[in-house]
Parts: C-alpha cells; structure tokens; sequence
C-alpha cells in the first residue's frame, strides 16, 4: 500500500510553463483523500515552493533547500541544517579563488558575489532576485549571526575543474 507520494518541483511536478497541470492536480487531491500523504523536495526555499502549490490549491510537507530544511504545509519549521560559518568562509574562498560563479542561499534569499549584469541573468532565469555580496571571505561577506547558510551552487568551467583533479563524472 502506498503511503506516500514525493515529488520534485521543478521540470517534474511544474513544467517550464510553470504551472501544475490540472490532470496532476487532480491525481494529488485523488491521493490525498486516500490517505496518503504528499511531500515536494525541492532545491527551492519555502515561498517560491509554497507559491505554486497554494495557487493550485494543494496542501503538501516540504523538503527544502535539497534537504537543508523541513517544514510542513504550513510552513512551520521541523528540521534544519545549516552550513556552519566557517564552512561559507571556505567554500567563498576556495570558488574566489578560481573565478567560479556562485549562489549562496540562505532560505528564501540568494546571493552572490558577482558583478550586476552576472545577477541580472541569473534573475532572470531563477525568476528571484539575488542579494550582491563583497568579493570578500568571512565577515565582510557574511557576518556572523545574520545570514544563515543553507547550501552553496557553484559553477566552472570543465577544463578549471579538472586542472583541480576533480572527477567530474563521480
């Protein structure tokens, strides 16, 4: 017997359009009304996951941030784990070093330590506005206690990656 249903969000239960398709809506209050229950995993923090289901009118627990964060329908928070400040300060310095482009998210915010024409794409694409930050490591760039971590994205070119011996295929 089937007891629960999770899905991911983007390309999966939202289409590029963006919008849940009415046969899929259907299927997940069918389900739900069968007891069982529904949970979205998703990369995204919780405003930008809750806002396509609410407008779909389909109530769901959250898996959030690629695992950082739990929280239920309603968005009360049941879980977290965070990046610790030293672990951003490492990270920030090792992608600076290699001119790697990154998001950092921390919830529902992002931001990055690129130039403005780099944040405008990226805007444009994830749809959400990103906080610039100083090309700076540690305080200056997150000071301790005001912005919580949750993950990192971090982009290079393949030939920058392999010159650090990464495998990129494990």
């Amino acid at each position: 017997m089937i007891k629960l249903i999770a899905s991911d969000l983007d390309g999966t239960l939202l289409p590029f359009n963006q919008t849940i398709k009415s046969k899929t809506i259907d299927s997940i209050k069918q389900a739900k009304q069968q007891g069982i229950g529904f949970v979205v995993a998703t990369g995204r923090g919780f405003s930008q996951a809750r806002a396509p289901l609410e407008e779909a009118g389909i109530e769901a627990d959250y898996i959030l941030l690629n695992g950082a964060e739990l929280r239920r329908g309603d968005g009360e928070l049941l879980k977290q784990n965070l990046l610790t400040y030293d672990e951003v300060d490492s990270i920030l310095a090792y992608i600076e070093q290699r001119g790697m482009y990154n998001e950092f998210y921390s919830g529902d915010e992002m931001y990055s330590t690129h130039d403005e024409k780099m944040l405008k794409i990226a805007e444009q694409y994830k749809k959400q506005v990103f906080k610039q930050i100083s090309n700076a490591s540690g305080d200056d760039a997150f000071p301790a206690g005001k912005i919580k971590m949750y993950k990192v994205h971090s982009l290079g070119s393949s030939a920058a990656i392999k010159e650090q011996g990464i495998d990129v295929a494990k």
